[in-house]
């Protein structure tokens, strides 16, 4: 599915690997690992699909069981043909992030006197 050296650009890369994506399969399987352990029982329906020339933007809604019950997102793919295959060389996701912090404490404005 993706290629040696691919490069997966995600907001919580710096979070997770101080950087700004996971690159290689290596780190590709350690945010995968870490998102499905967080959200074991996410699904995605894609909405739409555009190609680009360098591969696809997908428009999609997830969906969770758990504490994020939707969320939309973005995903521009670059796809590169090795060994007569196309395989994802990279990935740039873009959602709405704010589901994931509903539960978070919200902290109230304050007027100065």
């Amino acid at each position: 599915l993706y290629t040696d050296d691919v490069v997966l650009v995600d907001p919580n890369a710096r979070e997770m690997v101080n950087a700004d994506a996971f690159v290689g399969k290596a780190q590709a399987r350690q945010y995968y690992a870490a998102v499905l352990a967080a959200y074991p029982t996410w699904s995605f329906d894609i909405k739409e699909m555009h190609p680009t020339e360098k591969g696809f933007v997908m428009v999609y809604e997830g969906r969770d069981a758990g504490p994020v019950k939707a969320f939309l997102g973005v995903d521009v793919i670059e796809l590169r043909k090795v060994k007569g295959q196309w395989r994802i060389a990279k990935l740039q996701g873009f959602y709405d992030r704010q589901p994931f912090f509903a539960d978070e404490p919200k902290v109230e404005a304050t007027r100065a006197p």
